[in-house]
């Protein structure tokens, strides 16, 4: 969608994306929210996700700790 609008802001594009999710009919809805559950399942499994936060987590306690120095 985003590519469909050069030069719209986020927001307008957002706005844009809203009104189709919301015209579009409910088994085709469903497809999609099916998708996004199986792809949550999926990197659940995986743990990857959760390692990157982690690992930021850490280097802003670790930056807050230099700072407080």
């Amino acid at each position: 969608m985003y590519y469909k609008m050069p030069g719209k802001h986020v927001t307008e594009v957002a706005r844009q994306a809203g009104k189709e999710w919301c015209a579009l009919p409910q088994e085709e809805r469903m497809k999609y929210i099916r998708l996004a559950e199986r792809e949550k399942k999926r990197r659940r499994r995986s743990g990857r996700g959760r390692r990157r936060i982690r690992r930021r987590r850490r280097r802003i306690r670790r930056r807050r700790g230099r700072d407080s120095d």
